[in-house]
C-alpha cells in the first residue's frame, strides 16, 4: 500500500477512535469540560498514538496508543497521562 493510502487509512482509524478517547477521559477524570486533540503519529511498530490535552491546559496531557495486532485490528493498550492530568483521576 502506498504511503498516502496508509495515511488515509490511519486517519480514518483516528477519526473513529477520537470519540472513544474523549468518552474515556470524561468518565475517568474529574472536572473535564473539554478534550482537545493535538494530533497523531504512527510508529514503525504499527502503533498509532493519539495525543491531546484536557480543559485547554496543555499540562493535562495524554497519549492514547492504538496497537495493531497480527490480524490488522487495532486495540488500545491503555493511556499515558501527565502527572497533572493524573491528579484528576477518579479511580
Amino acid at each position: 500500500m502506498q504511503k498516502h493510502e496508509e495515511k488515509k487509512q490511519d486517519q480514518a482509524i483516528v477519526d473513529e477512535y477520537k470519540p472513544i478517547v474523549e468518552d474515556f477521559v470524561k468518565a475517568n477524570f474529574e472536572g473535564v469540560n473539554s478534550v482537545e486533540f493535538k494530533g497523531w503519529k504512527n510508529n514503525p511498530m504499527d502503533t498509532i498514538y493519539l495525543s491531546g490535552y484536557v480543559n485547554g491546559k496543555e499540562s493535562y496531557l495524554f497519549d492514547a496508543p492504538l496497537h495493531k495486532d497480527k490480524d490488522g485490528n487495532y486495540d488500545s493498550g491503555g493511556m499515558v497521562v501527565s502527572k497533572e492530568l493524573n491528579s484528576l483521576n477518579i479511580n
